[in-house]
C-alpha cells in the first residue's frame, strides 16, 4: 500500500475522526509494507524481526496516545523524507517519540500555514433536512437578524422544529458566510461541548484543561467572517462559546432570553401553521392518501399541528401498506412514535429533566384542564407553592402563559395527553377532592370558584366513574348553582346534562326531575322560552309519579315566571298561588319570599303599586332573616322600580345602590351591570325574576 493511503494528508486528519476498524486497517497496512520493505532490502541492512518488535512496541504506545498528534508526526516526517515506511517508523516514532508528539500542535499549524490551510473555509455543517417545509416568517426575520455582531434565538417547545429550522438555515445562509459552524449542545457542560467543537476543528484536546477548553474554542472562531448556530442550548454556561463580530450568531433553546439574548431578538417557534401543515403532508406521504387530506388535516389539528408528530404520522404513513381507510385508523394509533421520531420519548426526557418540585407542578396541571388552568389551584393540587417551579417551566417552554396577569397556564396538547397517560389515580382523585372542597364554600368565595369551574368537567367524570354518588350530585349541584348566579350559564348547563345523563343510566328518577328543571332555569336565562317551558312539564310530570311536593312547588313557581314574560299574568299568578300553598304546607321560608316577590311582579304590572310594596316589605324582611343577600337585592331593585313609578327619586337611588352592593357581593355579574346603569341613566329597572332551583 502506497505510504499516501497509510498516511493521509493532515487537515483530513484533523477533520475527520475515523473509527477504530479504520485506526487499525491504518495499523495493518503499515505492516503490510513493512514486511514488502524488508523483504525487498539487502540482507543485512535491517533485521526483520527486530523491526516487527519496534513495530509492536511503537502501536503499543500510539494507542495510548491521541491518534491525530500520531499521524501527524508520520505526515511531517514523510515531507522530509522519500523513505520506506518502515525507516519514516524506526526514524520517529520509537526516537523520543513523547518529545515529538507534545510538539505536534504548533508544527501542525506552522504547515497548515505554509501550505494556505489556515485560512481555509470552515464548513461544520449539520446534515441537511431531508423535507423541509414553510417556516417562511421565521426564515426572513433569521435573514434580517444573522448579521455580524448579531445574535438571533429561536426558542419553543420540545419538538416544535427549532433544530430543523436551525439545520435549513445552515445551508440557507452558508453562502453568505465565509464560515459555517453547526454545534449541538444539549443537556451537557460546556467543557464537554467545547471539547467536541474543538476536535471537530481539529484541535487536540488531551492536554488542555476543562475550564480552558470553551477558551480554546473562541480564540480558534476569533476574528473570522463566520456564521455560529448553538442549537439546543440548555445550560447558561454555554455563554462561553460566544464570539463577537464579524460572527453572527444563531442560537436555539427551549428557553426564550436563553444566553441573555434581548427579546427583539428572540422568536417563538411554535405548531405549522394549516397552510404549512397541507403542504407538509403533500410533500411527505404518497399521493394515495392526498383524497383523505381532510382527515389528515383533523388529525393534525388535534396534535396542534406539531412538526414532530406530523413527521412521525406522516413516516408511519410512507410505511402503511393497507388500504387507505385501513392505513389511516392504524396510523392514528401509533402516530406519535416512528424511528426516531418518538415523541413520548423526548417530552418524557423534557420532563425527566426538570426538578422534583416542577414535574410535581407539571403533573398537577396535566390533571386540570386542557384549556388552562389558575396556577393556586394547581398549586393546591400538587400540595406545594408552585412559584419557583412555575418559573422553571415557562424558562423551558413546557408550561404555557396563558395570561400572566390572571396567572393562568397551560400545555401543550400533546404534553398534557402524555403526562395524563401516566398520571396516578391519586392524583386525579386529589383533583376532585379539592375542586368539591373549594366550590362547597362558593357562595363566600365565588370569585376564586368562577377562576376554576372549567376543571368542573374533568371533575365531574371523575366522580361519575368511581361512582361516589354523593360527591358526583353534591358537585353537580355546586356547579349549577356558581354557574347561575354569576352568569356561567355554559358550565351550570353542561353540569345538569351530565347529571342527566348519569341519573338516567341509574335509574334516578328524583335526580332527573332536578336535572330537568335546572336546566329549563338555563334554557329561560338564553330565552329559550318554549324549550324551558317543556322541560318544566316534564319536571313537573315526574315530581307529581313520585310525589315530591318540593319540586312541583319548584316548578310550577318557575313555569309562572314564563307565563308572565309570556304576558299571562292571570296563569302565572294563579300557579303561583298554587306555589305559595305549597311552600306554607312545607314550611319552606326561602320559597315563600321568592314566590311573594314574583307576585308582587304581576300586582305592579297590574298598576297595583301598594299592594305589591307590601309584598315586597314581606319579601324583604325574610330574605333579611335568611341571610339571603340574592333575593334581598332582587326584592330592592323591584321596590326601586315602584318608587321610580311614583317618582321618589331618592328612595329609588338609594334602593338601587344598597342592590348594587349586594350583586357585587354576591357575584351576580347581570344583575350588576343593569343596576349601575340604572343608576346612572335613571331608567326603570325590574328584574322580576326570583329563580327556584335546588343545589344538590
Amino acid at each position: 500500500m502506497p505510504s499516501a493511503e497509510v498516511l493521509p494528508d493532515v487537515p483530513a486528519l484533523l477533520v475527520t475522526a475515523p473509527d477504530a476498524e479504520r485506526l487499525r486497517l491504518i495499523h495493518q497496512a503499515g505492516e503490510d509494507e513493512l514486511q514488502e520493505d524488508c523483504a525487498r532490502w539487502a540482507k543485512g541492512v535491517w533485521e526483520t524481526a527486530a523491526l516487527a518488535s519496534c513495530w509492536r512496541e511503537g502501536w503499543t504506545r500510539v494507542e495510548r496516545r491521541d491518534w491525530t498528534k500520531v499521524f501527524s508526526i508520520y505526515f511531517f516526517e514523510e515531507l522530509k523524507h522519500t523513505q520506506p515506511v518502515s525507516n519514516i517508523f524506526v526514524a520517529t516514532m520509537l526516537a523520543k517519540i513523547d518529545t515529538k508528539i507534545d510538539a505536534v500542535p504548533a508544527r501542525v499549524v506552522d504547515e497548515l500555514e505554509r501550505r494556505g490551510m489556515g485560512a481555509s473555509k470552515l464548513r461544520l455543517l449539520p446534515p441537511e433536512p431531508m423535507r423541509f417545509t414553510g417556516r417562511g416568517p421565521q426564515l426572513a426575520w433569521l435573514r434580517l437578524k444573522l448579521a455580524p455582531g448579531r445574535r438571533a434565538l429561536l426558542y419553543g417547545e420540545p419538538g416544535t422544529g427549532k433544530s430543523t429550522i436551525a439545520e435549513h438555515a445552515a445551508w440557507m445562509f452558508a453562502d453568505s458566510f465565509e464560515n459555517v459552524v453547526f454545534q449541538a449542545c444539549g443537556d451537557r457542560p460546556v467543557a464537554v461541548i467545547a471539547d467536541e467543537l474543538l476536535r471537530r476543528l481539529g484541535v487536540d484536546t488531551s492536554t488542555l484543561a476543562p475550564d480552558a477548553k470553551a477558551g480554546a474554542v473562541r480564540a480558534r472562531l476569533a476574528g473570522r467572517s463566520l456564521l455560529l448556530i448553538l442549537d439546543d442550548v440548555w445550560h447558561e454556561d454555554s455563554a462561553q462559546l460566544l464570539i463577537g463580530s464579524p460572527a453572527a450568531i444563531l442560537l436555539t433553546s427551549r428557553r426564550n432570553g436563553a444566553l441573555e439574548t434581548a427579546a427583539v431578538d428572540s422568536q417563538a417557534v411554535g405548531g405549522f401553521t394549516p397552510e404549512e401543515a397541507e403542504a407538509f403532508l403533500r410533500e411527505s406521504i404518497d399521493a394515495r392518501f392526498h383524497s383523505r387530506m381532510d382527515d389528515l388535516l383533523r388529525f393534525a389539528d388535534e396534535m396542534e399541528r406539531h412538526p414532530y408528530a406530523m413527521a412521525a404520522f406522516a413516516g408511519l404513513l410512507r410505511k402503511n401498506q393497507q388500504p387507505v381507510a385501513d392505513a389511516l385508523a392504524s396510523v392514528r394509533r401509533r402516530a406519535l412514535r416512528d424511528g426516531r421520531f418518538d415523541l413520548p420519548a423526548l417530552l418524557d426526557a423534557a420532563v425527566a429533566a426538570r426538578s422534583d418540585q416542577a414535574r410535581v407542578l407539571l403533573r398537577a396541571v396535566a390533571v386540570c384542564a386542557k384549556e388552562g388552568v389558575w396556577l393556586e389551584f394547581a398549586a393546591a393540587v400538587a400540595g406545594m407553592t408552585a412559584d419557583t417551579a412555575v418559573e422553571e417551566l415557562v424558562g423551558v417552554s413546557l408550561l404555557r402563559v396563558n395570561d400572566r396577569e390572571a396567572q393562568v397556564f397551560s400545555l401543550h396538547a400533546l404534553l398534557h395527553a402524555r403526562l395524563r397517560e401516566t398520571n396516578s389515580d391519586s392524583l386525579r382523585r386529589r383533583h376532585a377532592e379539592v375542586f368539591s372542597d373549594w366550590l362547597s364554600r362558593w357562595e363566600e368565595e365565588w370569585r376564586r370558584c368562577v377562576r376554576v369551574v372549567g376543571e368542573a368537567e374533568e371533575v365531574l367524570g371523575y366522580w361519575d366513574v368511581v361512582d361516589y354518588a354523593r360527591s358526583f350530585g353534591g358537585t353537580a349541584g355546586l356547579v349549577f348553582s356558581l354557574g347561575l348566579r354569576t352568569g356561567l350559564l355554559g358550565a351550570a348547563h353542561a353540569a345538569m346534562v351530565a347529571a342527566e345523563m348519569r341519573y338516567g343510566r341509574l335509574g334516578n328518577r328524583a335526580g332527573l326531575a332536578v336535572s330537568w328543571g335546572n336546566q329549563a332555569l338555563i334554557m329561560r336565562a338564553w330565552g329559550k322560552l318554549d324549550g324551558a317551558m317543556e322541560l318544566h312539564k316534564k319536571e313537573e310530570a315526574l315530581c307529581e309519579q313520585l310525589g315530591d311536593r318540593a319540586g312541583l312547588q319548584r316548578s310550577w313557581g318557575n313555569q309562572a315566571l314564563i307565563l308572565q314574560t309570556w304576558g299571562k299574568m292571570d296563569d302565572g299568578m294563579a300557579l303561583h298561588k298554587k306555589e305559595e300553598a305549597m311552600c306554607e304546607e312545607l314550611g319552606d321560608r326561602a320559597g315563600l319570599q321568592s314566590c311573594w316577590g314574583n307576585q308582587a311582579v304581576i300586582l305592579k304590572a297590574w298598576g297595583k303599586l301598594d299592594e305589591a310594596m307590601a309584598l315586597h316589605k314581606i319579601e324583604e324582611a325574610v330574605c333579611e332573616e335568611l341571610g339571603d343577600r340574592a333575593g334581598l337585592g332582587r326584592s330592592l331593585t323591584n321596590q326601586a322600580s315602584i318608587h321610580h313609578l311614583r317618582g321618589e327619586v331618592e328612595w329609588r337611588r338609594t334602593k338601587l345602590k344598597h342592590a348594587r352592593n349586594l350583586f357585587a357581593a354576591v357575584g351576580m355579574a347581570q344583575e350588576l351591570e343593569l343596576v349601575t346603569r340604572a343608576l346612572a341613566e335613571c331608567v326603570e329597572f325590574d328584574p322580576g325574576q326570583g329563580d327556584r332551583y335546588l343545589s344538590r
